[in-house]
């Protein structure tokens, strides 16, 4: 039994710190007009870019603090890659399998 509870601990770590690795909050600024040189050539844009040139403020979206898209990324992958293995080794032994996970379902019938 306490294998069960380690793996669900385990679980529920992984998917709490994917949140924290994949956090961006939405803050709204001002945006700002910016001259760009280029050889003979200058133009000006607007940083960020506005959806209406009227529009007095923009969302950006800020990292969070422990804003780390690899990590996060990684932890997605490592749950993606446990599933295939469950899932090939539950094949080669005849058996059947049904699970769900954020991309997918999917039931498989015995042969």
């Amino acid at each position: 039994m306490p294998r069960v509870w380690d793996a669900l601990t385990l679980k529920i770590f992984a998917n709490a710190m994917y949140g924290f690795f994949a956090e961006v909050n939405p803050e709204n600024v001002k945006p700002l007009q910016v001259k760009v040189f280029k050889g003979k050539d200058s133009y000006s844009l607007y940083t960020p870019k506005k959806k209406n040139p009227r529009d007095t403020v923009v969302t950006i979206e800020k990292q969070g603090q422990w804003y780390a898209p690899y990590l996060a990324s990684l932890i997605t992958a490592g749950g993606r890659l446990l599933l295939g293995m469950i899932e090939e080794s539950v094949s080669r032994a005849g058996g059947t399998y049904l699970y769900a996970d954020t991309a997918r379902a999917r039931a498989r019938a015995p042969a």
